[in-house]
């Protein structure tokens, strides 16, 4: 007898986490695990994504910064670290090494996304202040190799 009222039996879907907080549909998330349908507690999740976060800074900066990279530009660690090596560890523009605890800054084409390497801040901004425009850099060079003032 006992078979045969299990065969038929299914198990009462929870109303409460194992922390006694209420699943309801705001506070209940649901995700695939494997071939099972798993429902979870919001409000569990977050107090332990906090408390992982806070006892992880650096972790959770590091991932914050390469999700923008991939997502702004479509560059990986793995792309990004292929491109410092390439630069020798170096910035292009003032052929300065990038220091340890210093964030190499990804040159990009405004136009078309392309990038094109990894400068220091006040290097890119400088670029950037003068409007990506190749004639307007060659001319400030040649400004600063012979300024009109020189000639007074």
């Amino acid at each position: 007898m006992g078979r045969e009222m299990r065969s038929g039996w299914k198990k009462k879907p929870r109303t409460h986490c194992l922390r006694g907080h209420e699943l309801t549909e705001e506070n209940t998330y649901v995700f695939k695990q494997g071939h099972r349908i798993v429902r979870g507690c919001k409000t569990c999740r977050t107090v332990r994504e906090t408390l992982y976060l806070q006892n992880h800074p650096q972790q959770r900066a590091d991932t914050a910064r390469w999700s923008q990279l991939k997502s702004l530009y479509g560059l990986t660690k793995e792309r990004f670290e292929k491109l410092l090596v390439l630069q020798n560890g170096l910035c292009p523009v003032c052929m300065k090494p990038f220091m340890p605890k210093q964030t190499p800054y990804v040159d990009h084409n405004h136009d078309t996304s392309e990038i094109r390497g990894l400068l220091h801040l006040n290097c890119n901004a400088a670029i950037g202040q003068l409007g990506d425009n190749p004639v307007i850099l060659r001319n400030a060079a040649v400004y600063l190799e012979n300024p009109p003032a020189r000639n007074l």
